[in-house]
């Protein structure tokens, strides 16, 4: 009986649903690529933007393009010497934050 107790608690625990505290960060960005922002050591993912990665290469009208290095810096130039505020929406399989970021009101 004690058994049928005791394995009825764990299985309780496991299909419980765990509660996960969502992290809001504020403060200056630096952009690392076109949809990642660090924020003085805390990695954020923007929420919903798919940015080429920072050497990833393009071609424009059969020319090559350097698109990762320009959508990192079209982000920088948004970001730099503002405050950016972030409200976490989800993790990534690495752990970084995924979130919604807004400096004043123009959604990042």
């Amino acid at each position: 009986m004690r058994q049928t107790i005791f394995a009825a608690s764990m299985l309780g625990l496991v299909l419980a649903p765990c509660i996960v505290r969502a992290q809001d960060v504020s403060g200056p960005a630096h952009a690392v690529d076109g949809d990642t922002l660090n924020m003085a050591g805390i990695v954020v993912r923007l929420h919903g933007i798919g940015a080429p990665e920072l050497n990833q290469g393009c071609s424009r009208a059969g020319a090559p393009w350097t698109c990762g290095r320009e959508a990192a810096g079209k982000l920088a130039t948004l970001v730099a010497g503002q405050s950016v505020r972030c409200e976490q929406r989800d993790t990534d399989d690495y752990g970084r934050i995924i979130a919604t970021c807004k400096i004043g009101q123009t959604d990042l």
